[in-house]
């Protein structure tokens, strides 16, 4: 019987020596995006659009930040994606398709009010994706990209869109519901 504790103890034992070794190895995995964390709802986005087409040279950026809620623990997180569910009202706007860019500040646009508007020139590292839009209907949207995983670790989300195909008139909006955030550690 004390040959088997002993046994059983030098097991346990090594297994303990293992502990640190496997502790480090989960975090080592967490900080490389290899553990999904749920969805997280955040609130619609809501977004009013001037009177706008494709040859425009801007990006117009809603000024409510999007992020501002999340967790704490957002600065660990990588890989983030959003879905949700984009719709257009109008009122004989065209707007068919565009392209959804996202910021952490605001600096260097100029504010109107309701939205900012960014040159479109410098904004090609905020992209996150491409959304076609049907005027009364609901479409999905999925947006990813590594401006909106640093968006989401800094808490500071500024969505915004550019024209690709149509135009839109004044009092035209864009609104995103369902938003889910998908990330992992």
């Amino acid at each position: 019987m004390s040959h088997l504790c002993q046994t059983v103890g030098v097991r346990l034992g090594s297994v303990n020596k293992l502990l640190p070794v496997l502790g480090l190895t989960a975090l080592t995995a967490c900080g490389a995006g290899l553990v999904p964390l749920p969805p997280i709802s955040v609130p619609d986005i809501n977004l009013s659009l001037p009177a706008a087409d494709a040859s425009v040279p801007y990006v117009l950026y809603s000024t409510q930040n999007s992020l501002g809620d999340a967790p704490d623990l957002a600065q660990y997180l990588a890989s983030v994606n959003v879905s949700g569910n984009v719709s257009y009202s109008t009122s004989g706007g065209t707007l068919s398709a565009a392209t959804v860019y996202v910021r952490t500040t605001l600096d260097g646009c100029t504010l109107t009010g309701t939205f900012a508007l960014c040159d479109a020139s410098g904004e090609s590292a905020n992209s996150i994706g491409n959304v076609t839009i049907v005027a009364g209907k609901t479409t999905p949207l999925k947006l990813s990209g590594s401006a909106l995983t640093k968006a989401a670790q800094q808490r500071r989300a500024f969505f915004g869109v550019k024209i690709k195909t149509g135009s839109t008139m004044n009092g035209d909006a864009l609104n995103v519901t369902s938003v889910k955030v998908n990330a992992r550690l």
